[in-house]
C-alpha cells in the first residue's frame, strides 16, 4: 500500500493562508456589516427585535441576586423567579424570612440600582 499520497511533498508549492486566497476575499467583501460589531451587540439587537428586554432584565434581577445581597444573605436564599416584577425569594428559615421582610426596601431599591431600571417592584419571601 503507498501512502505517499497523504504527506504533501517538499517540491510541491505551499498552501497559501487562508486571508490569501482570492476567494476568501470576495466572500468578506460581500459578507454583510451592518454595523454588528460583536456578539455581544447582535445579541442585545436580537432581544431588542423580539421585544423581551423586559423579561431579560428580569431574568438578570435572578441571576445578580447573590452579588446585589451580598454573600451571608445569598447562604440563606436563593432567588428563585420574577413575574410581573415580583421576585419570589426562597428562604431557609422564618427567622432570616422575618429579617429579610423588614430589608425588603433597601433590597429593591439595591437591585434596581444594579439593573439601572425599575425592575423589581416588590419581593415575596418563602
Amino acid at each position: 500500500m503507498n501512502d505517499e499520497w497523504l504527506f504533501r511533498k517538499q517540491e510541491e508549492e505551499p498552501i497559501e493562508p487562508r486571508s490569501k486566497l482570492p476567494e476568501y476575499r470576495q466572500w468578506e467583501k460581500a459578507a454583510p456589516r451592518d454595523g454588528v460589531s460583536n456578539l455581544g451587540t447582535a445579541a442585545h439587537r436580537l432581544i431588542d427585535a423580539l421585544g423581551l428586554t423586559e423579561r431579560f432584565r428580569e431574568q438578570q434581577a435572578v441571576i445578580r441576586w447573590p452579588q446585589v445581597v451580598g454573600e451571608k444573605i445569598a447562604r440563606i436564599s436563593e432567588a428563585m423567579s420574577i413575574a410581573d416584577g415580583v421576585l419570589t425569594v426562597k428562604v431557609n428559615s422564618a427567622a432570616w424570612r422575618q429579617e429579610l421582610h423588614y430589608l425588603k426596601l433597601s433590597i429593591i431599591k439595591s437591585l434596581n440600582y444594579d439593573l439601572r431600571k425599575e425592575v423589581v417592584r416588590d419581593i415575596k419571601f418563602v
